[in-house]
Parts: structure tokens; sequence; C-alpha cells
């Protein structure tokens, strides 16, 4: 079922996020990789209502609650990475949650200043519900789980 919605009914909760430039975990590092770093607390929540339909899913990313938005991509103004290291930005999420490529649970979400920021960069913006909230890893398969609806909304 299709339905066009309100991008700010879509994305109908707010939290604030902290800017992480090249995350590492461990021996985990990636270079050119930008995240906001998240209230771990949306995690357990979506992932308890997961339990709650029987969805098992497995532990979620190294780096946490985070939204991911530079992935891997050298930008072409160095000069202004890590500009942002730790500033905390507002951020929008759904409460849909998501799991259309059959492998991961996500929220979609909405921040304008991580593309403004991405621009700085000379990075191209995002596209539309580019951003996401991995919530974790589906254990089984997708067309086992109980009905997925989209949803269009005007950007």
């Amino acid at each position: 079922m299709n339905r066009k919605i309100n991008v700010l009914d879509y994305y109908c909760f707010s939290s604030i996020g902290k800017i992480i430039y090249d995350p590492k975990k461990g021996k985990y590092f990636e270079p050119w990789w930008a995240i906001l770093e998240c209230d771990p607390e949306i995690l357990r929540y979506y992932k308890w209502l997961l339990l709650k339909e029987d969805i098992a899913i497995q532990k979620g990313s190294v780096w946490g609650a985070h939204i991911t938005w530079v992935r891997g991509e050298e930008p072409p103004s160095k000069s202004f990475w890590g500009k942002y290291e730790a500033l905390e930005i507002e951020f929008r999420y759904s409460n849909y949650l998501r799991y259309d490529n059959g492998r991961h649970v996500w929220l979609d979400v909405y921040c304008p200043k991580c593309n403004e920021m991405r621009k700085e960069l000379g990075l191209q913006p995002l596209n539309s519900m580019s951003l996401h909230l991995t919530i974790g890893r589906l254990l089984i398969e997708r067309e086992n789980i109980k009905g997925l609806q989209t949803y269009q909304y005007d950007d």
C-alpha cells in the first residue's frame, strides 16, 4: 500500500546525535566515514518491539546506535574533515520499521545538517531516505515476516 504523507508526519520523533569522524571501536577502522552517534535507548526500544512480534535480529553495529552520513567517500574538500567533531545536532526519525533489503531493520532519518556538511566536504547530498538508523540484522528472511508498508512523502 502506498500513501502520500507529509515529511514531518513521517519523521515524527526527534533526537540529538553527536558527530564523529572516522569512528573507531577496538581494532575496527575505515577511513572517510562519518556518523551521528545516537541514543542507544532508541535501538533498545525498537528491538523490544521487534521481539514482541517474534522478529529476531542479531546484535547491532560495532559503532553502536548511529546514523552514517559519509560512507567511505574521500571528500574533495578535505580541509573541512573533522570541522564539526563532537558537535551535537538534531535529527528526526520515523517510527516505521523498514526491512525492505531483506537483511536489516532500520528507521528512516531526516537531517538537513548532514547534507550541509556533505556539501562543505564537496560530496553530493544524499537522496531522501538514504539516512537511516539501523536497528539490527534480521535472523530470518524478510519474506517470512508479516507485511511491510511503503510510504511516499513530500520532500
